[in-house]
């Protein structure tokens, strides 16, 4: 008898403690078909199946995905897609967490806190869908049943409060479907991804070096971009010796209707000054010619690419011109040029007790008294702050008289246009 029921305890113990990581596809790695292609370094993405009531938190690390937590959900009352405001459907899709609030900010209804999600989307408003108030939320009533909200993905209190530890706005997608499946062979999910990531890829290489036909042919001819920012980008081209286009956390996700998502980050690199981080969405549909884009969009925290290229134009120039002016600055002092080195100074420029009027007199004297001067500048960095730059650089000065060697720190502002010196700080060391 006692080897029944230890028997027994054991069948037990094993099936509440592996039943969480059997559950998908007899082993804990995964590899979900809403998920078609995903290269970020960690990523936490949560998955919403309507048909068994199951929230899935899946961790993906370089392409392989495991589970980290299955939950009980309850989503609408009413079965299908989201078509109208009031019809009580869970909609199905691809969505950013774009808030989170604590129990204090909401209604009881919502219990412990609320993820809000960014229904309707760009593909949910082309396909005239409306409604809002989409969120994954806490409960006033437990235990939590099937099918009782008006739309939203609902978990008891603990459960989000523990899923709340693992998201992060604007960054964890949540992607709802009818029914989340997940493929059995990696060989079969190698192979599905493929295919968008060359089309990706091309895209990308278009975007950056193609023609204006180049980049157009990657998209639906029912759908006409927005390409208002090509002109000034191939502008942005001409300013640089080099400029390109660096995508990395790309993410693929299967919509319905043979349609996909990719979200992905690009920055731009030119002459290895780099922007900040941008953040874009495609809407692609497979089609007869292929895959196309009929959707371009950013999110909404960042800019686009012709603001991040002019900003990275505006750093490279002014860096240009700080060392252009450095080195007139210098030979007018080498060529004893009292006028061309005057014209480097500000209006109002200070140092060393003396004003300008002061400060171009007492190098007019040093000028006469000895024969030759000979001013060199090198190792220049440069730093901006606010309308200011500061210039600081080895300077080595030899005249017939007096040579010395040490750091030049030359604060510069834009006067009427130009560049300007208004205080230097020289500290020589013999």
């Amino acid at each position: 008898m006692f080897f029944i029921n230890k028997s027994f305890f054991i069948r037990v113990f094993l099936f509440v403690f592996l039943m969480p990581f059997n559950s998908y596809s007899g082993q804990n790695r995964l590899f979900p078909l809403d998920v078609v292609y995903s290269d970020v370094e960690e990523l936490k993405i949560i998955l919403v199946d309507k048909e068994s009531q199951k929230l899935f938190l899946i961790e993906n690390k370089k392409g392989v995905f495991e589970s980290k937590m299955e939950l009980k959900c309850s989503t609408g009352k009413n079965k299908g897609d989201k078509l109208l405001e009031g019809d009580s459907k869970t909609p199905e899709g691809v969505y950013t967490i774009t808030g989170h609030f604590t129990k204090r900010h909401l209604s009881p209804v919502y219990g412990t806190r609320a993820l809000t999600l960014d229904y309707p989307n760009y593909l949910d408003k082309a396909k005239g869908k409306n409604g809002y108030n989409i969120w994954i939320h806490g409960t006033d009533k437990e235990p939590l049943e099937e099918r009782t909200t008006n739309g939203c993905v609902a978990l008891a209190n603990g459960d989000i409060d523990i899923l709340s530890d693992y998201v992060e706005v604007d960054k964890t997608p949540v992607v709802i479907a009818e029914k989340t499946e997940f493929m059995g062979e990696e060989s079969d999910y190698l192979k599905r991804k493929e295919n968008f990531k060359v089309f990706f890829d091309s895209w990308i290489e278009s975007a950056g070096e193609g023609s204006y036909h180049d980049y157009l042919r990657f998209y639906s001819k029912d759908y006409l971009p927005d390409l208002s920012w090509w002109e000034d980008w191939q502008k942005l081209k001409k300013a640089f010796k080099s400029i390109s286009i660096k995508k990395k956390n790309l993410n693929i996700f299967r919509e319905n209707d043979g349609l996909y998502t990719f979200w992905f980050d690009f920055f731009i690199e030119a002459e290895e000054v780099k922007s900040n981080i941008l953040k874009r969405k495609l809407f692609v549909k497979s089609e007869k010619e292929g895959l196309k884009i009929i959707g371009d969009v950013y999110f909404e925290d960042s800019e686009d690419i012709v603001t991040a290229g002019r900003k990275i134009k505006d750093k490279v120039l002014y860096e240009k011109d700080i060392e252009e002016l450095v080195g007139v600055w210098a030979r007018a002092w080498s060529d004893k040029d009292i006028i061309a080195y005057g014209n480097c100074y500000s209006s109002d420029f200070y140092s060393e007790g003396m004003n300008k009027k002061k400060w171009l007199k007492y190098k007019d004297r040093l000028n006469k008294k000895y024969d030759y001067i000979k001013v060199e500048a090198s190792n220049i960095q440069i730093e901006k702050k606010g309308r200011t730059v500061k210039a600081v650089f080895f300077q080595t000065y030899e005249s017939s008289g007096f040579s010395t060697k040490g750091i030049k720190i030359l604060m510069l502002k834009k006067e009427e246009g130009q560049w300007k010196i208004f205080k230097e700080i020289w500290k020589g060391n013999g």
